[in-house]
């Protein structure tokens, strides 16, 4: 699994599709005050399955001031590669998600 399906496609405690972006983006509509908003790509269940784990674990978004931030968790990264384009990459997602 990449990043993307676990975004998009989690599969829940009953074997349902939860898509975790989605459902970030319609709670910040409605209750932009909330620090609960996380987007997880850490699934222990599947770990094994995968040909590395995920480097950036989850992020977060929270509004301050009426600008939306990103918070992003990491447990490894590429300093040289992969740092550099995790923040473009979050930087174009956090301000896709605030238009």
């Amino acid at each position: 699994n990449v990043y993307g399906k676990l975004w998009r496609d989690w599969v829940d405690k009953d074997g349902n599709d939860f898509d975790q972006l989605k459902t970030v983006i319609e709670q910040i509509k409605h209750n932009p005050d909330s620090r609960g908003y996380i987007v997880a790509a850490w699934n222990p269940t599947e770990i094994d399955t995968m040909a590395l784990p995920p480097c950036h674990t989850m992020f977060q978004f929270y509004v301050q001031d009426g600008k939306l931030s990103c918070q992003l968790y990491q447990r490894s990264a590429d300093i040289f590669l992969g740092v550099t384009f995790n923040i473009a990459s979050y930087a174009l997602v956090t301000h896709l998600i605030a238009k």
